[in-house]
C-alpha cells in the first residue's frame, strides 16, 4: 500500500518494518474528531450551518466528507464562565 505524504495528517503508522529494498507498513486511519461547545437553546438550522462549515473547511485541506465526526456540546450559560463572570449574566440579553 502506497501512502500519500498528504495523508500524514490523518495516517497513523503503528508498526515501520524495515525490509530490504522497502518497508512493510500498517496502516490505521485516525478519523478527525472536532468537538464544539456551544450555548444551550442553539436552533436545529445553525447546528446544521456549523456543522457544514466545519465539514467544508475540512475536506479542503484533504480529508474525506465521510471520515469527519462532529460532537456539539450544548453547555447552559449558567455553567459557562469568562472572565470571572457567568456567561449568563455577562450575555443576559443573548
Amino acid at each position: 500500500m502506497q501512502v500519500k505524504k498528504s495523508d500524514a495528517a490523518y495516517v497513523y503508522f503503528p508498526k515501520c518494518k524495515k525490509t530490504k529494498d522497502h518497508y512493510s507498513i500498517t496502516v490505521i486511519e485516525k478519523l478527525p474528531v472536532v468537538q464544539v461547545s456551544v450555548w444551550a437553546g442553539i436552533s436545529p438550522e445553525n447546528k446544521k450551518k456549523i456543522v457544514e462549515g466545519i465539514t467544508q473547511a475540512i475536506q479542503e485541506v484533504g480529508v474525506p466528507r465521510e471520515a469527519i465526526t462532529i460532537i456539539l456540546y450544548e453547555i447552559p450559560k449558567t455553567d459557562w464562565a469568562s472572565g470571572g463572570q457567568l456567561h449568563s449574566e455577562r450575555f443576559a440579553d443573548r
